[in-house]
């Protein structure tokens, strides 16, 4: 059979099989796809999809997409085309001055040596990372950080890392080498459409006929032909190379090659979807782009899968006479002859079982039944409180079940006898040679003697039964949350232990198999190697999504899934059990600034912050998957993060393995991720401090011997007045930290008596970060502009969610000051900006403000200031006088020691900050200088 013939009778088979099938997923603005109109999919190297919008380029990982548009730095959003080369560069191409590529979700983009508008409308020649491509004008060709043009036909072109050469001109199309020797001669008959390098070693041409790829290395040429009924001339056509791998496309038809160029298939996209562009990635899920729909995302086996009744709720599946019966709300009950529907009860309301006794069958409708005989239906109907489920023969009597009951019906079924004696009756089955039904959780078994319903045994399940179904010689038994029971030899027995499943479907493949529906959901029970039964819930089946599911039922390897949308049949064979997805990094920061590795490094600083998002790229089922993180080796258990974030504060220097591990149903995977933190030299090495203590030693050894008595006496009295300022300040510094602890935690149980614990939770974190530094800078007696600006932004971040937001606050600090370099004493400023807050703006009726201000005077002098708009000193002498004398004797007697030391001069003042206003505010001001 030759190629052309294979393809076309392919593609028959193909569309016939699409004649049911409408299984798919669609994603568009609303799920965050950067735009509905779509021109091209493709999938990197390490398996994110691509989307090139009319609006911009989406990357997608299976749950969320990520956009990049002019707003993140494209040249321009509508782009065209694209290329992925080996070291995972996205190359974007529109016309435009710039063109480039995304890496590690950052945009590059570079101009042109001529400076013009490129049009990169023919085609793009790719080489491993080497990428070329024919203008309208110009052709060019990227070369480290720029495009440089080539003054050529740009229908003749120089291909790749080649001395060979693409001709094309009146007589013919052709591949030459160096020398003008014909390597390869094209055929021109329609005109050709596309021309251009795939890789390094392959040369592709598109006709509307026909489409030719030869070899560059063998010199081996591969063609094919198109089948008409594609209709190649008005629809897109272009060759697509991904995940190392050959496709074509033609409008809604696929093309997808082997490793050595031969045809593995040819799909066909849903006629309805209108598609203009697909591909199929390597989990083998279809991709279909529509210009108006977004995107649409086909199963892997969607050709094997037959949809039926679209829109309609599926009320039954069930098998009679080695017949499927199918019933559909609205429309009655089908046969499935060959998998093919047809109405063979006309009747609106909803099927509840289907029966065969003595050669008739009796289909269910709740208020009546209809009897079927030698193909002939007559319908039977009861009076108004008759309520048929279900209908069953034992030892030649009729049983009916329905509304809670169970009746026995006369013979000619025209009467009925309730049996009494239990309450809320639910199901009817035979095992073996007895009858059984359950009252509540009770199970019950005919007593032929009595002719009554009693206990059987002590058998019982946990809730009520809500179905049930039978296979040889063990019937199911499902549950109103309480799982799946089995009865077999006379013996109940439930399968999964603390399985609390509401089973209102049972679908039986064999006594290890069973598949069930729970609340809308798929569940299969099945039996593992050590010869127990385990559950496994499906949000999808290769990638078909199973929601909305009311009935479930297998028969001769075809899993029949009905739902409230209609019926969907998957062959067993096409059924993937496991998944596969990666984990992967989608955010890295340190202090706030964006990383672009996927290894750490850096030098230790006091307060780093190190925040790790990571995710799973999945394109199976996103549902039910959990993340967890540790840090090795201080961590031993794994800590769980519903959002897969991950915040790691004030690393010590250490060399650490941050472990990221995704479960997604029975798959678990593990990204690792090195964090080294260096050391600074005072934490590596004792001997240099050591050093410099005994340099400092003999220097002042030195300088005692030399100086004169009465200035060594002078000097004694300095040092002793040093100390004893210090000891005075360390003194303070340790009566402050109780009155700032206090309030904290007098915080804290504000929002715990307020029972707002999600407040408390966050207010505690950033409570515990304060007081870590606090009691790392009462060590110091001086600190950096920088430090103290932390530390008073943390402070007044505990204070806004105190008061709930009942001030803003601003920090401006002049830039010709060096936060780093210039230094101020410890804790100084908190005491002010504490009375700020507590008795300034907290005393207000409105939302305050609080501004510090930081400004240069002189190189060794500054000036800080501190203001509120609250209600003031008067009024706040009247409700707290206490508390702010108490403040400012310790501010007081602060300063006074802190000029004592030699060490600083400085002056402090407070007046009231808008004298003309109610509120006259407070503005407190300390002039600093270095001595």
């Amino acid at each position: 059979m030759n190629l052309k013939h294979y393809i076309s009778t392919l593609l028959l088979g193909l569309i016939c099989s699409f004649c049911f099938s409408q299984n798919y997923i669609n994603y568009s603005e609303k799920d965050g796809l950067a735009s509905n109109k779509v021109y091209r999919i493709t999938q990197d190297h390490k398996g994110f999809i691509w989307f090139i919008t009319d609006k911009g380029i989406s990357k997608f990982d299976g749950t969320t997409f990520k956009n990049f548009t002019r707003n993140e730095g494209l040249p321009l959003n509508e782009i065209i085309r694209f290329r992925i080369t080996p070291n995972n560069r996205f190359w974007y191409f529109s016309r435009s001055k710039e063109l480039g590529y995304i890496e590690n979700d950052k945009i590059y983009h570079f101009d042109a040596d001529d400076g013009i508008t490129m049009r990169p409308d023919q085609g793009i020649n790719q080489s491993g990372n080497d990428i070329s491509f024919l203008g309208e004008y110009q052709n060019y060709h990227f070369d480290k950080t720029t495009w440089r043009s080539e003054d050529q036909n740009n229908e003749n072109f120089k291909l790749l890392n080649r001395e060979v050469f693409y001709i094309k001109d009146k007589k013919s199309a052709r591949l030459e080498d160096s020398i003008g020797n014909k390597l390869h001669t094209f055929d021109t008959i329609p005109a050709i459409r596309q021309a251009y390098q795939l890789n390094d070693s392959l040369f592709g041409v598109l006709t509307n006929k026909r489409y030719e790829l030869f070899n560059l290395n063998t010199k081996q040429l591969t063609t094919g032909e198109f089948s008409p009924s594609q209709n190649p001339t008005f629809v897109s056509l272009d060759f697509h190379w991904v995940n190392n791998r050959l496709q074509l496309v033609v409008g809604g038809y696929l093309y997808c090659f082997n490793e050595n160029l031969e045809v593995a298939a040819v799909q066909n996209s849903p006629p309805q979807l209108k598609t203009t562009f697909s591909f199929k990635d390597r989990d083998g899920f279809t991709w279909c782009a529509t210009t108006e729909h977004g995107v649409f995302k086909l199963p892997k086996e969607y050709n094997n899968m037959s949809s039926f009744f679209n829109g309609k709720s599926i009320s039954k599946i069930t098998k009679a006479k080695n017949t499927i019966y199918v019933g559909v709300k609205g429309d009655g009950v089908y046969k499935f002859d060959t998998n093919i529907p047809n109405l063979w009860v006309k009747e609106p309301k909803p099927l509840y079982n289907v029966n065969e006794i003595n050669n008739t069958i009796y289909y269910s409708f709740g208020s009546h039944y209809v009897a079927e005989s030698k193909g002939r239906t007559k319908s039977k109907v009861d009076d108004k409180d008759y309520y048929a489920a279900g209908m069953l023969k034992y030892n030649d009597i009729y049983f009916s079940e329905g509304c809670s009951m169970v009746f026995r019906m006369s013979d000619d079924l025209s009467s009925r006898k309730r049996f009494k004696g239990h309450k809320f009756y639910q199901g009817l089955f035979k095992d073996r040679d007895s009858l059984f039904t359950f009252s509540y959780n009770n199970m019950l078994y005919y007593d032929n003697a009595k002719k009554l319903f009693v206990p059987y045994r002590s058998e019982q399940i946990g809730r009520r039964l809500m179905s049930h179904s039978a296979i040889e010689n063990t019937t199911f038994i499902g549950t109103e949350g309480d799982g799946l029971y089995g009865f077999k030899n006379g013996k109940l027995f439930k399968l999964v232990k603390n399985d609390l499943a509401v089973v209102s479907s049972i679908g039986i493949e064999n006594e290890n198999s069973i598949w069930v529906v729970s609340e809308g959901v798929l569940l299969h029970y099945y039996k593992t190697e050590a010869n127990e039964f385990a559950k496994k819930e499906h949000h999808y089946l290769s990638g078909y999504p199973t929601n909305n599911l009311t009935q479930v039922f297998f028969d001769k390897e075809k899993l029949y899934l009905g739902s409230t949308l209609g019926l969907t049949v998957i062959d067993k064979k096409d059924i993937e059990e496991s998944i596969d997805f990666e984990v992967y990094l989608k955010d890295v920061q340190l202090n706030g600034e964006k990383q672009f590795k996927d290894s750490l490094e850096y030098v230790y600083a006091a307060d780093m912050s190190l925040n790790l998002k990571f995710w799973s790229m999945n394109y199976y089922d996103t549902k039910n998957t959990t993340y967890q993180y540790r840090l090795a080796p201080i961590q031993n258990n794994w800590t769980s993060t519903a959002s897969g974030e991950v915040n790691l504060f004030d690393l010590q220097p250490d060399s650490y393995t941050l472990q990221l591990k995704v479960d997604q149903s029975d798959t678990s995977k593990t990204l690792s991720i090195p964090i080294k933190v260096i050391p600074r030299w005072w934490q590596t090495s004792m001997f240099l401090v050591l050093a410099f203590l005994s340099g400092a030693c003999l220097v002042g050894f030195v300088i005692w011997n030399i100086v004169k008595y009465e200035r060594a006496i002078k000097l004694k009295k300095l040092i002793r007045e040093k100390q004893l300022a210090q000891i005075q300040l360390k003194a303070l510094r340790s009566q402050m930290n109780p009155h700032f602890v206090f309030n904290s935690l007098a915080a804290i149980q504000y929002y715990i008596n307020e029972n707002d614990f999600r407040s408390s939770e966050k207010y505690l974190v950033k409570f515990s970060r304060l007081i870590r530094t606090f009691f790392e800078m009462s060590k110091e007696n001086e600190i950096s502009i920088e430090s103290e600006v932390s530390l008073l932004a943390n402070y007044l971040d505990v204070e806004k969610l105190r008061f709930r937001n009942k001030f803003d606050y601003i920090i401006d600090i002049d830039p010709n000051l060096d936060k780093w370099k210039n230094k101020i004493p410890t804790m100084l400023l908190q005491p002010i900006v504490e009375n700020a807050v507590n008795h300034g703006v907290f005393n207000m009726e409105d939302k305050g403000l609080i501004a510090i201000k930081f400004r240069k005077l002189s190189q060794d002098q500054l000036d800080v200031s501190i203001s509120d708009d609250g209600v003031g000193f008067k009024k706040t002498e009247k409700l707290e006088n206490i508390g702010r004398t108490k403040s400012s004797n310790v501010l007081r007697d602060r300063l006074y020691y802190l000029n004592k030391s030699r060490f600083w001069r400085i002056e402090y003042s407070t007046k009231e900050a808008f004298p003309e206003r109610e509120n006259k505010g407070n503005v407190s001001t300390f002039t600093l200088r270095t001595l």
